[in-house]
């Protein structure tokens, strides 16, 4: 049911047992840099760089070396930094 679903249109009870894939972080990060730079926008291949960046963030937060809490606007600030 989730993977033909939006999360905006499910009730607020299916809502709150959706899970969140890490797909939808990704590309709620790559928007959100498309959207604050024009001039760039998406180029083919960010995926892959911004894979590596949230892999590493992810990986090391599990193992307790860094904290998981703000992952998406820590992966964000990396990868704006980086582009």
């Amino acid at each position: 049911m989730q993977s033909k679903n939006k999360k905006a249109d499910l009730d607020e009870h299916d809502r709150a047992a959706y899970i969140e894939s890490h797909s939808d972080a990704l590309a709620r990060v790559l928007f959100i840099y498309a959207q604050l730079n024009k001039g760039v926008r998406y180029v083919q291949g960010m995926n892959e760089v911004i894979a590596v960046l949230y892999y590493t963030f992810w990986k090391f937060g599990n193992e307790g070396v860094v904290s998981t809490q703000f992952l998406e606007s820590d992966l964000f600030f990396c990868f704006t930094l980086l582009m």
